[in-house]
C-alpha cells in the first residue's frame, strides 16, 4: 500500500471545504443535545414532584408546585422534630451515665481507702461497672455522631444555562465529527482534492481549471490552499487554451481523457476551447467503462486528463498514467474541474 502524502494545509483546507456540512452537523447536534438536556430536567422535576405528592401523574393535580412545596416543608418539619427528639434522648442518656460514672468513681476511690466493705462495693466490682458504663457512653456518643440532620428537599429547577452548555458541547462535537470523517475520507478514498496532488505525485503539468459552482467554504478553502482559480469560466477557458497550445505544439490529435464521469456540459466547454486553438480533440469519459477510450488512445498523439476535484480517485488516475505509458503516449497535462 502506497503511503499517502498530503500536507497539513491541504488537510485543513479540505476540512474548511466541508465547513457547510460541519456547520449543519454542529447545529443539529447542538439542538439535539440541548433539547435532550432540557427535557431531562423537566422530567426529573416532574418525577420529584410526583414522588413528594405520592402520585403518578401531575395532570390531575392543580397548582402542584405549591402543593409539593408545602408537602416538602411539612415533611421536613416532621423529620427535623424527630431528629431533635433523638438527639435530646441520646444526650440525656449520655448525661445520665456520666453522672453515674462520677458516683461510681467516688465509690471506687472510697473502696480503695477501705471505707466500703462487702461484696457490693469492692474495688474490682466497681471497676467492672465503670468499664461497662464507659462502653455505653462510647456507644451512645457514636450513635449521636452518626445522626444526620435532615436536609430540606427541593423541586429541582429547570436550568437553561445547563441546556445551553450541552448545546455548545454538541456544536463543537459536530464539528469534530465532520473533521474526523474528512480525515478518514482522505485516508480511505484517496481522491484528488487539489491540483497540486497530480503535479506533486505524478509530475503532470497543470493546464488550468474549469470553474464550477463554488460555495463560500469552497472559496475560503481554495484561498487557504493557494489553489489556482479564475474569476469566471471565460477567463479560465482562455488560460486552458493558451497553456494547452504551449504544451501540445507537436500534437495534432489530442485525447481528452477522464477517469471519472464528468458530463457533457464541462467536456464540451474544454473540447470546444481546445478545438478553437487548432487542436484535434476527442473526448472519452470515464475511460474504464468506455470502449471508445482504448481505440482513441491508439490514434492520438497525446493525452490531456480532465479530472474533477473531490471525485477523481488517485488510484484510477495512476491506472490512466500506466495505460498511457504502455501505449507510449505522453500525458501533456491535466485540466481540473473545480466546483460542482
Amino acid at each position: 500500500m502506497e503511503e499517502k502524502e498530503i500536507s497539513l494545509i491541504e488537510l485543513f483546507s479540505l476540512c474548511v471545504r466541508n465547513g457547510g456540512k460541519a456547520l449543519i452537523a454542529a447545529i443539529v447536534l447542538a439542538v439535539l443535545l440541548s433539547g435532550y438536556q432540557y427535557n431531562a430536567q423537566v422530567k426529573n422535576r416532574e418525577k420529584t414532584a410526583c414522588s413528594v405528592l405520592g402520585v403518578t401523574d401531575l395532570g390531575s393535580v392543580s397548582d402542584w408546585e405549591k402543593k409539593a412545596a408545602d408537602k416538602i416543608n411539612e415533611d421536613y418539619q416532621a423529620e427535623l422534630l424527630e431528629y431533635e427528639d433523638k438527639v435530646s434522648s441520646l444526650q440525656a442518656d449520655i448525661d445520665y451515665y456520666k453522672d453515674m460514672r462520677e458516683e461510681l468513681n467516688k465509690a471506687f476511690d472510697d473502696a480503695l481507702d477501705g471505707k466500703f466493705y462487702g461484696d457490693t462495693y469492692t474495688a474490682p466490682s466497681l471497676s467492672n461497672s465503670i468499664i461497662s458504663i464507659d462502653n455505653k457512653i462510647a456507644t451512645m456518643t457514636k450513635n449521636l455522631d452518626e445522626l444526620v440532620k435532615p436536609v430540606k428537599k427541593t423541586i429541582p429547577a429547570v436550568s437553561l444555562k445547563k441546556a445551553v452548555l450541552w448545546g455548545v458541547i454538541g456544536f463543537f462535537a459536530g464539528i469534530l465529527i465532520v473533521g474526523a470523517v474528512v480525515f478518514l475520507r482522505v485516508l480511505i478514498l484517496d481522491r484528488m482534492e487539489c491540483s497540486f496532488q497530480l503535479e506533486r505525485d505524478l509530475k503532470i503539468p497543470f493546464l488550468g481549471a474549469v470553474m464550477g459552482k463554488r460555495g463560500l467554504f469552497d472559496k475560503l478553502a481554495d484561498r487557504i490552499n493557494g489553489e489556482r482559480v479564475w474569476k469566471d469560466n471565460d477567463t479560465a477557458l482562455s488560460y486552458i487554451a493558451g497553456s494547452a497550445a504551449l504544451r501540445c505544439k507537436n500534437a495534432e490529435k489530442i485525447l481528452l481523457l477522464s477517469t471519472c464521469e464528468i458530463g457533457n456540459e464541462v467536456s464540451d466547454k474544454v473540447t470546444g476551447v481546445l478545438k478553437r486553438g487548432g487542436l484535434g480533440v476527442n473526448f472519452a469519459d470515464d475511460f474504464r467503462h468506455s470502449p471508445k477510450a482504448v481505440e482513441e488512445l491508439k490514434e492520438c498523439d497525446g493525452i490531456i486528463l480532465l479530472e474533477k476535484r473531490g471525485t477523481s480517485e488517485m488510484k484510477t488516475v495512476n491506472e490512466a498514467v500506466s495505460l498511457a505509458k504502455a501505449s507510449e503516449k505522453q500525458i501533456l497535462g491535466f485540466v481540473m474541474v473545480n466546483g460542482k
